[in-house]
């Protein structure tokens, strides 16, 4: 199975890499994200900043300048914005 090893950018630091399936949908990428955001050792690197969202969907991924849809799949927004086969990262860093 092909995987994207995707890192997710907060203001207080950053979350993964993280592996996910070509196939998944943003929102099972909210979903891993506010799964990890609910670890105590990611709430102390956050300590300061606003309290997590009350659910995955209530997050905001943004990706080349785009608000992600939560029914997107991941390949086809690297396909969208031309990237190829290479991985996708936040911020546009190519293999997370």
């Amino acid at each position: 199975m092909e995987e994207y090893a995707i890192r997710f950018r907060h203001t207080a630091g950053d979350f993964g890499p993280y592996n996910f399936p070509k196939a998944c949908t943003v929102l099972q990428l909210k979903e891993r994200v506010w799964q990890e955001w609910q670890n105590p050792s990611v709430q102390a690197k956050l300590r300061g900043s606003p309290p997590p969202p009350k659910s995955a969907q209530d997050l905001r991924v943004i990706f080349g300048g785009r608000m992600l849809e939560n029914q997107k799949q991941v390949k086809e927004l690297h396909q969208a914005l031309g990237l190829g086969g290479a991985g996708a990262g936040a911020g546009g860093d190519p293999g997370g």
